[in-house]
């Protein structure tokens, strides 16, 4: 129809006559598999809802809107789950959370799709050898364990506890058994190879305080993103964009300006003001070139530097080797763009410089970390609005003091596979599949004599585990949460259960005491359950007010005290390492699809990333070469060819994705793909990164991601 005004219908006879034909074939389509007609398909679907834990306490029709605290990456934004008849069915940002102030992201909307995951672990497992697994009881699980580490005390340190977690009370539960038993191995979070370890490790050096910075973005001026991803791998990605609205569009005569500087054209590159393409592992020349400008040119706090620091004589003398002519050599950026930058971030104030995790990967990392907080220290915005803030702690109440019996040292991280440690117990790691040199820990975790899982899925770390006890997913669990973010101001949510577990799993903190007790530590396990653990930390704060909002904030917002600032010593300069003969540089990265274990085992998540490439839905799981078209030309390649990325350690194969934007000598590989196990929709797809990148430690300690030389075969 496309006249309503007149009341005339004109009808397009090809399209009539398509229609028509359709109807006549209808008959026929039916016949072959898969062409039966939807509304055919609709109402062949039992009216009947599939029965879930706890639907029977509720009313047909029933609904409400329940707070609780994502659980899908570690950012842990506050959500507003819709519960109909006690069955999840839709996700949405908390207005109160202050990460994502009502914005949801991919990540967190799929919760539900991890909740109920066709593959999760729905009961104790106990291995039975040769990929056989037979259910056990909760009970007999907590007793086998318990048995086995009964033996193992006698000799601590070769019992290793890994808890994927930086922040949160999960995390001090764990870390409260290796105490209580005696071992040092207890690894975290930062010990992986893609974290933020170079960030916490800087802000340690810098300000003697071990946590991420905060940035008041929605009040700065000025934004030099320095490699990172702001706007691309968490859902607190969104926020961030939001917050870049505000200050580009919200005061029409105070337009804000984001400058992005990278060596590829990304996702935080396309929603900035500017992009400078600056040459693959020389962010710390560009930063040393910045700050050279800065002190040169005198445009720095002088008050700030004279009163609150420490070390800048030390780090003005070292900078000045760096002056604009050198820094465009080493990095490609005009000479003139590092004196137009430096002036910007000046006279711009409120400015901040960011780089996050992704930029700091390099075996240089820290250094790379350590600059981007002495240039804030040099333009005066510690703490003071629209800077860098230091975030204060949370006043939580103490559980009851417990003497400690570690003896001996910690094992480096690294060096684990090579150790003899024979007991593990694993929360929310999966080193066999997210680790560089994997089949290292593969074959560390083969021999080992006693393994424990918590995993909800069976991922390639548990496929090789002796028990798993499972755990909640995130909307089944009780807990607080934590955010391992950018926001300036102290807060924290409250995870809550907003449905029924829909199998026989257990909160982890509850194994964790409940093992605890049975080895004889009832006074340094005195809590009747975790629930109760977390309630008795959170006794200062209003709990109803707190399970009402889902979220705290501190009312004050301020930043954390400091004694004096440290400027990055000279001594720390180092350039970035490198592995192989290739004469490309692997640059593995995650995108805003990577969830907690990877994401590969929702698929809605990996046709975005599809999508975000520009590639078909059907490609989904397919791992790409994303490389210049100057490269792929010189090369003969083309856009989906299949080629191997290869070097010493091995081979991954790959499709030929050609892109703008991409240096000629890098090579871009999603990471999230290439699993072993983790499901039917992650098993056996694509290929893993890691399998080729060789372990070389970063100056924070961690293994560094960004090592490997490569070459491109074709097959």
């Amino acid at each position: 129809i496309d006249d309503k005004r007149e009341g005339k219908a004109k009808v397009d006879l090809k399209k009539r006559e398509l229609i028509k034909n359709s109807i006549k074939l209808a008959p026929i389509l039916s016949l072959i598999p898969g062409c039966s007609s939807c509304e055919e398909e609709i109402y062949s679907l039992s009216s009947e809802k599939p029965y879930v834990p706890g639907a029977e306490r509720w009313h047909e029709g029933e609904e409400k809107y329940l707070k609780s605290a994502c659980g899908q990456c570690q950012v842990s934004c506050g959500i507003i789950v819709r519960v109909v008849e006690g069955r999840a069915v839709r996700v949405m940002g908390n207005p109160k959370s202050s990460p994502n102030r009502g914005i949801v992201g991919p990540k967190g909307l799929t919760s539900i799709f991890a909740l109920y995951d066709p593959d999760r672990i729905k009961s104790p497992l106990i291995n039975r050898g040769k990929g056989i697994w037979e259910e056990i009881s909760y009970s007999d699980a907590i007793n086998i364990i318990s048995e086995k580490l009964k033996e193992k005390l006698k000799e601590p340190n070769k019992i290793a506890i890994l808890c994927g977690r930086q922040k949160g009370f999960i995390k001090e539960i764990f870390e409260r058994f290796a105490q209580v038993i005696g071992t040092p191995n207890f690894y975290d979070y930062s010990e992986k190879s893609f974290s933020t370890r170079a960030i916490l490790y800087a802000m340690r050096e810098s300000f003697g305080v071990f946590d991420l910075p905060g940035f008041d973005l929605e009040n700065t001026r000025y934004i030099l993103s320095v490699g990172s991803a702001i706007f691309e791998t968490t859902c607190h990605g969104l926020m961030l964009s939001r917050s870049s609205y505000k200050i580009k569009y919200g005061v029409p005569t105070q337009r804000a300006k984001i400058l992005h500087v990278d060596h590829f054209y990304s996702h935080t590159a396309s929603q900035a003001d500017e992009f400078i393409q600056v040459k693959f592992g020389k962010y710390h020349i560009f930063l040393l070139g910045i700050a050279h400008q800065l002190i040169k040119e005198g445009k720095y706090d002088k008050d700030f530097v004279r009163e609150k620091t420490q070390g800048f004589d030390d780090f003005a003398d070292f900078v000045k080797d760096f002056a604009p002519q050198r820094v465009e050599e080493e990095t490609g950026v005009l000479s003139k763009d590092i004196v137009r930058i430096s002036r910007e971030l000046w006279y711009s104030r409120p400015s901040v410089v960011i780089v996050d995790e992704r930029s700091t990967l390099f075996t240089n990392g820290l250094l790379i970390s350590s600059l981007s907080l002495s240039i804030n220290a040099l333009l005066g915005n510690i703490n003071k609005p629209g800077g860098l803030f230091l975030v204060r702690d949370i006043s939580f109440a103490p559980w009851k003091q417990i003497n400690s019996n570690i003896k001996g040292n910690k094992i480096d991280f690294s060096q684990l596979p090579d150790s003899d440690v024979d007991t593990l117990l694993i929360y929310y790691f999966n080193p066999v599949y997210s680790e560089v040199e994997n089949s290292r820990w593969r074959k560390f975790i083969e021999k080992a004599d006693f393994v424990v899982s918590f995993s909800p899925f069976m991922d390639e770390t548990s496929y090789l585990a002796d028990i798993i006890i499972p755990d909640h997913t995130p909307l089944e669990r009780f807990e607080d949460a934590q955010s391992l973010s950018s926001i300036p101001y102290a807060g924290f949510g409250l995870r809550k259960p907003v449905v029924t577990p829909l199998f026989n799993t257990k909160n982890a903190g509850d194994v964790i005491i409940d093992i605890g007790k049975k080895l004889g530590f009832e006074d340094e396990f005195y809590f009747d359950n975790f629930e109760k653990a977390v309630r008795e930390r959170l006794k200062n704060f209003d709990l109803d007010l707190l399970e009402k909002d889902g979220w705290w904030e501190d009312p004050e917002k301020k930043g954390k005290d400091f004694n004096k600032f440290k400027f990055t010593d000279p001594k720390m300069f180092e350039e970035p390492k490198w592995v192989g003969e290739g004469d490309l540089y692997l640059f593995p990265y995650k995108s805003i699809s990577y969830a907690e274990g990877s994401g590969a085992n929702i698929p809605f998540l990996m046709e975005l990333s599809a999508r975000l490439k520009g590639v078909p839905a059907y490609m989904a799981y397919e791992t790409f070469c994303e490389i210049s078209s100057s490269l792929a030309e010189k090369l003969k390649l083309r856009n989906f060819e299949d080629v191997y990325i290869s070097n010493e350690k091995g081979k991954i194969k790959a499709k030929v994705l050609i892109r703008d934007g991409i240096p000629d000598d890098v090579v871009l590989v999603e990471l999230g793909k290439g699993h072993t196990e983790f499901g039917r929709f992650a098993k056996g797809k694509g290929a893993n990164p890691r399998d080729i990148i060789p372990l070389v430690k970063s100056q924070a300690g961690n293994a560094a991601l960004y090592v490997a030389r490569v070459k491109i075969e074709k097959i």
